[in-house]
Parts: C-alpha cells; structure tokens; sequence
C-alpha cells in the first residue's frame, strides 16, 4: 500500500513530559529533621530544614528536600554518594492570621516542572475539627507573583480527622483514600496506601509536614509564646505570681475575641 495514503499522526497541543516511575504505598516516619521509612529508618529518604514539633516557633519557612542516592559511585566509595534535592518552601508566614495578602499555610516549588504551589484552605467540621484542602496552582513556582491563581486552582488532596482512632485521612480529588496519619503513641507518621508517581508523593509528605506544622504552631503554648514576644517584661512578670500562663492564654483569648 502506497505509505502516502497513511493517515498523519494524530495531534495533541499538551506538552509532553516524561512518565514518572509509580512508587508503591509505603509508610513515613517524620523523626526530627529526617523523614524516612518504617522499613528502613537508616536511609532518610526526605530532610526538612526545621524542626516543627520545637517550640519557641522563630522561624516562618521550612526547606524541603528530597535525598537521592542514584548519584555516581565515588572511587573510593562502594555505595551512592546522597545528593538532596530542594523540591518546596513551607511556609507560614509572621502573623499569618491577621493577614489576607497571603495564605496562613502554603508551599511553593522552587523550580519549574513541578506540580506548582500548593496552599491549605482550612475550615472546621461540625465537630470543630480542623479540615484541610490542599489547593494547586499549576505550574506555579516561588518566582511568580502573584504565588496563587485566583480561578484556576484545582483540589489536590484533603486531609479530615477520622471518625476513629485519631489522626487524619487524606483523600485525592475524588475522594479517594491516599494516606491515612498514625493514631496517638505513633509519634508522626504517614501511612501511604496508594501508589503514584514521585511528584505526587513529593507534594503528599510535604503536605502532611505541612500539616503536622500548623498543629504546633496553633497549639496554646505556642500562642503564649507569642504573645510574651509582644508584651513588654513588666507587663508579664504575673508570671511570678504563678498567674502568668493562665493571664497569658487569657489575653490571648481577648486579642482572639477582638479580632473576630
């Protein structure tokens, strides 16, 4: 047959990028600075730049990187030599609450390629349980301003409290089960129960340290830290009275009541 009457190739204006490797479920354990897996806690697989779980909270941004050990071998070495790779920012930035210039809890991408950024919508359930909503920007990096689109962001995941046990679900955009966080006595963990891709996986563990942040950062003690950083030292010498977390927590209430 005459190669000429051949039909042309169909057309797609979608750019193609190179498929990923899917990675099978696998559990997550956040220790420190280190994120690694429940089957192998000496290869780290992830490292954050912070410690989320320390309080005072002085610091508004947190690097992500992702440790890769397919580099070349060195002479004189019989293993890969690690090789990080910074994926995000975490951010939360400095008195997020009384801000609308920028959300209370996001991420950016360093380079382009990646998903975009990602910010939480958060809001409370009838049982006044924080739920989150991990929206995506796509193809968004650190260097856009504005950081977020205002119509075009798609659901990433959420992220809700379970009925049973403690800990959170997270689900993808069809309300599909993705993860699920260990219950209490676990310490930080991130059960993954589906398989995707690395960009997928990367943004999931981002996004549940993310998370797992913000519950610091919102906790009472935090707040009281807070707001000793803004009262002059005459002002909270109650403290030597015995008085001083209950008068703290209490003025924390006030500014919470004011601002509503």
């Amino acid at each position: 047959m005459d190669s000429t009457l051949d039909p042309p190739p169909p057309y797609s204006s979608t750019p193609h990028f190179p498929e990923q490797e899917t990675l099978p479920p696998t559990t997550f354990i956040l220790s420190n600075k280190s994120i690694h897996t429940e089957t192998a806690p000496s290869t780290p697989l992830y490292q954050i730049s912070q410690n989320i779980s320390s309080l005072p909270q002085k610091f508004t941004s947190v690097k992500f990187e992702r440790i890769e050990t397919d580099a070349p071998l060195k002479l004189e070495s019989k293993s890969p030599e690690p090789q990080r790779k910074h994926i995000f920012y975490l951010a939360h930035p400095a008195h997020a609450q009384y801000r609308k210039d920028v959300p209370a809890y996001y991420i950016t991408s360093v380079s382009l390629g990646s998903l975009g950024n990602i910010r939480f919508e958060m809001s409370k359930s009838r049982f006044q349980k924080v739920e989150f909503k991990a929206l995506l920007s796509p193809g968004k990096t650190m260097g856009d301003k504005p950081l977020f689109y205002e119509d075009l962001e798609t659901t990433l995941f959420s992220a809700k409290m379970k009925w049973t046990g403690g800990g959170y679900r997270w689900t993808d955009a069809r309300g599909k089960e993705v993860a699920f966080e260990g219950g209490k006595g676990e310490g930080l963990k991130l059960v993954v129960t589906a398989s995707m891709n690395q960009d997928m996986r990367d943004a999931l563990v981002a996004l549940w340290v993310l998370r797992a942040w913000s519950e610091t950062a919102e906790s009472s003690e935090a707040k009281a830290d807070e707001l000793a950083a803004w009262m002059p030292p005459t002002m909270y010498r109650s403290t030597d009275l015995g008085l001083g977390k209950t008068a703290t927590l209490g003025a924390i209430g006030a500014l919470g009541g004011g601002g509503a």
